[in-house]
């Protein structure tokens, strides 16, 4: 939840934003060399998702970037 992550982080003396990374569809490769059954059903979450998430962000003047 987005919303309640701001809210437990927006006064750390320290913070200096944060970075959202969207899902990587490569991960589930790795399984694969190391002998494991990846399980995941992960999707890269659209343009769309990534603009709202970050800006609930900005709503609690937090600095976010999108890697």
């Amino acid at each position: 939840n987005i919303r309640a992550t701001c809210e437990f982080i927006k006064d750390a003396p320290n913070l200096l934003g944060i970075e959202l990374l969207p899902y990587n569809e490569m991960a589930g490769a790795k399984y694969r060399l190391v002998g494991m059954e990846y399980k995941g059903d992960f999707k890269k979450p659209s343009e769309d998702v990534i603009a709202a998430a970050k800006n609930i962000i900005k709503e609690y003047s937090i600095e976010c970037y999108v890697q």
